[in-house]
């Protein structure tokens, strides 16, 4: 499952700058990644930005444009210039599924501090930049996401975000410009984290496997499934992950894996669903009746509603 970035561009007096950050980001991480799916949109009117921004299902939105010092974006087009204030943008985050949010233009620390009331963290600048520093933030920023090759969580954009504010000056190291970049922590509610500590990715495993790793925000009420992707099938066979608390925000879980027929030497794909309330209430009443039948649940393909998948790993039966 694909992290989704949606990359927009104003009109503005900087959309070459605008164009070639974009293609460099789309050059870094838009191609031959698994994690993620690049959208490039280019928007000249402030009329195409609220449902956009609304209707968008993707965990980072960048935005990149023409600030002026009170925080106003400047929108250009044939007819004139038209601006968009920092409460009206805040205010289009409101109600969305965003969790990460990059203003990559001058003087947008005040927007950058409304929207974080909104998602789980924002970015912004502090005053003027110039635009081979804002690439330069760009290309940092996501390469470090690109190398951690994992799905997003904050700690790896604590880290992308130290890389991309380091980079933006590389000729004046002073506090004062290195600093220009500000993140602000959001008032949205963490999202859950995963990790497989076994086995690695891979590697070579029995019958049964013992799969186990650390968790953290699992919501009340979510639930966490290890998952068998047996190719040659084309089949996801499923497996509650029982073993912890409902609530708890830090925990280890451990399960175990049977990858496939006791007798097998195939590779298989292995890794953890993180279901929200809502989908668990569909999806439980499926793996009981299954497991009463067949005494397995399996699946055409995973649910890619109300979930995340975590941790998702090659390995090869002994």
């Amino acid at each position: 499952m694909k992290t989704e970035i949606i990359l927009i561009g104003t009109s503005s007096v900087n959309r070459e700058k605008i164009k070639e950050e974009f293609k460099k980001i789309q050059e870094l991480i838009g191609e031959n990644n698994s994690y993620f799916n690049i959208q490039i949109k280019e928007k000249k009117l402030r009329k195409d930005l609220p449902s956009l921004i609304q209707n968008a299902k993707s965990e980072i939105i960048h935005i990149s444009a023409e600030g002026k010092n009170d925080g106003t974006i400047l929108f250009h087009d044939e007819n004139g210039e038209e601006e968009l204030e920092p409460e009206d943008l805040a205010e289009f985050f409101k109600h969305n599924n965003v969790n990460y949010v990059v203003l990559n233009f001058c003087y947008s620390k005040k927007a950058a501090e409304l929207i974080a009331n909104h998602v789980q963290c924002a970015i912004g600048i502090n005053g003027d930049i110039g635009g081979e520093s804002a690439i330069n933030f760009s290309e940092n920023f996501y390469l470090s996401l690109k190398d951690k090759n994992q799905p997003l969580n904050q700690k790896s954009i604590d880290e992308a975000f130290s890389k991309g504010q380091t980079a933006a000056n590389p000729s004046e190291k002073t506090e004062k410009n290195i600093e220009k970049y500000i993140k602000i922590s959001g008032g949205k509610k963490p999202q859950p984290e995963m990790q497989i500590i076994e086995p690695t990715d891979g590697s070579t495993v029995l019958y049964p496997c013992k799969c186990k790793g650390i968790f953290k925000n699992l919501p009340q009420g979510a639930t966490m499934w290890a998952y068998v992707n047996a190719t040659i099938e084309g089949k996801f066979y499923l497996v509650e992950i029982r073993n912890y608390p409902n609530g708890s925000t830090d925990e280890k879980w451990e399960v175990d894996l049977y990858i496939g027929p006791p007798e097998d030497n195939h590779n298989y794909r292995i890794g953890v669903l993180i279901v929200n309330p809502e989908t668990t209430e569909e999806l439980k009443p499926q793996s009981e009746k299954a497991l009463k039948e067949f005494g397995y649940f399996s699946l055409d393909s995973l649910p890619n509603h109300g979930t995340q998948v975590f941790g998702d790993r090659a390995v090869k039966r002994q």
